[in-house]
């Protein structure tokens, strides 16, 4: 059996006004072996009462899609990535 390996990086960019911190901004999921599935999660703080949605890019996943932030709620995004190919990937959650 041969195995496939994909390497990906994945940049979280959000528009900052200090109203949102993103921890950490970079996910680097490495090599992923093709059929595979990983997730890594990054955590946004609100400084303000705000909704906010997040969109995934293609091939892309996230477990929540949108937040009703009160000041100083923290919270945890998890991110799922399926490679459709052999490749380098490169994407911004928004």
């Amino acid at each position: 059996m041969k195995r496939i390996s994909v390497y990906l990086v994945l940049v979280i960019s959000v528009i900052r006004a200090d109203a949102i911190n993103v921890n950490p901004t970079v996910l680097n999921f490495g090599n992923v072996l093709m059929g595979n599935a990983p997730s890594i999660s990054f955590n946004v703080t609100f400084d303000l009462e705000q909704i906010v949605t997040i969109t995934a890019p293609d091939h892309f996943e996230v477990d929540i899609t949108e937040i009703s932030a009160s000041e100083g709620l923290s919270q945890d995004i998890v991110v799922t990535f399926s490679p459709p190919s052999i490749g380098t990937y490169s994407s911004y959650v928004t």
